[in-house]
């Protein structure tokens, strides 16, 4: 039997709006004792870093399909391999994030996901790739359960592999928030899932 169990905890979206590309990694993190600092190498005539943190987030777990769990400041993506058996198991985390403050027509340089990992229970998960698909309905953080999960886009916005200590992960979402922006798609957020066998 094969069990990974991954918690997440606090998350941020970084978003750089540009009229000229945005070149090399302008974005790095500090954590220090809890505290987030965000450096930015800011070149001001080119773009602008902007910041938003989730209006919405969750997890639901195949395991409890009628319970919600938008009260827990933690997420956990997780599989269950029973094994041959038929308790296989999953849980998926939700995040939105209300970007209604960018005005339309704004040209998105870049927009990342940041989701900082710091626990895991049974097997170690480093090296196991956390995907990021766009959400295509409605959801409240406040109701939703598994048996009430939103639908995804069959495409994988962005991928990140568990790295082996606790930092970081991140998901490259720029095309989804210029899609938002430009309202090609409606804003319903992400959903972070572990698909690895």
């Amino acid at each position: 039997m094969h069990k990974n169990i991954m918690v997440l905890g606090i998350m941020g979206l970084f978003i750089g709006t540009s009229i000229l590309p945005v070149l090399g990694n302008d974005i790095d993190f500090i954590n220090n004792s809890n505290n987030i600092n965000l450096i930015q190498d800011v070149k001001k005539n080119n773009f602008d870093i902007l910041t938003f943190y989730p209006t919405a987030d969750t997890y639901v777990s195949q395991r409890s399909p009628d319970s919600n769990h938008g009260f827990d400041s933690m997420h956990e993506v997780a599989t269950w391999d029973g094994a041959g058996s038929s308790d296989n198991w999953e849980r998926d985390s939700f995040y939105r994030f209300n970007l209604s403050s960018i005005p339309s027509g704004v040209l998105i340089s870049s927009a990342i996901l940041y989701i900082y990992y710091f626990d895991y229970d049974d097997t170690n998960p480093v090296g196991r790739e956390l995907t990021c698909y766009r959400i295509t309905s409605s959801w409240n953080e406040d109701t939703v359960t598994w048996n009430t999960r939103p639908s995804y886009n069959s495409t994988v916005t962005s991928s990140d592999t568990v790295p082996g200590t606790w930092s970081w992960m991140n998901w490259n979402v720029t095309r989804d928030v210029q899609d938002f922006i430009d309202v090609e798609e409606t804003n319903y957020g992400w959903q972070i899932m572990d698909e690895g066998t």
